[in-house]
């Protein structure tokens, strides 16, 4: 018989742990912030967070994709909100106006002052997609994405070769009001999947069959479909 063990509460609950995880893994590790759908045309753009940072997500007028910090460089204010589609990002507090790539376009009545660099920019967040899905990381450093995650856009894209052409139809937003690896531990397994999801378990997917690998820094959750003569 097996022995599992689970980390000591301090890990959970103590905010030392909790500040050395945003440094040493959140901001250091590539995290999942949307789907290309959400930026369909110049100028498209949306905000997220990365546990305390705010971040702009953006198409630019070339239809390039870029990531920064949704931080004005003069007072610091959030530059924009929610999501949209416009031609500049202007902060509403001192409307410094800044392109979709970041580059400063404007900032009132700087040329009264001596020296002032006009190549002042929002800082940019390193930005990479993978089969569609849009990731960023705040680490310089880090492997890319497709490096660190080597083979797995093919194996995607083997089982929905489609994926990068979706459209984003509904939205359900559920906060989890717990440590982020209480969620995250959630996800790697389906032990509750026939208690809580017992819709999916008795008439989509095989609860008894459902699998659980962990290869790679990858997490794969298998189950074989449950056949369409056996729905009810």
């Amino acid at each position: 018989m097996s022995t599992a063990i689970t980390m000591p509460s301090r890990y959970y609950i103590d905010s030392a742990c909790y500040a050395n995880d945003k440094e040493r893994v959140l901001y250091r590790t590539w995290q999942y912030v949307g789907h290309v759908c959400e930026l369909p045309s110049p100028g498209s753009f949306f905000t997220t967070r990365i546990v305390d940072e705010s971040l702009i997500i953006t198409r630019d007028e070339h239809g390039e994709l870029h990531a920064l910090y949704n931080v004005c460089r003069h007072r610091a204010h959030r530059v924009v909100e929610g999501d949209g589609n416009q031609k500049r990002l202007v902060c509403p507090y001192h409307a410094w106006s800044y392109g979709l790539d970041g580059c400063l376009l404007a900032a009132p009545k700087t040329e009264e002052v001596a020296g002032f660099d006009h190549d002042v920019r929002l800082r940019p967040v390193r930005l990479e997609t993978l089969a569609g899905l849009i990731f960023v990381n705040l680490d310089d450093d880090a492997p890319s994405l497709h490096q660190d995650f080597a083979g797995l856009e093919e194996e995607i894209l083997a089982a929905k070769p489609t994926l990068a052409d979706m459209q984003l139809v509904f939205e359900d937003q559920i906060a989890h009001q717990c440590n982020w690896k209480v969620s995250v531990e959630n996800f790697s397994e389906c032990y509750h999947c026939p208690v809580a999801h017992r819709y999916i378990t008795s008439n989509l997917y095989s609860g008894e069959e459902y699998r659980v690998t962990i290869k790679d820094k990858v997490i794969r959750h298998f189950s074989p479909r449950l056949e369409e003569s056996d729905l009810h």
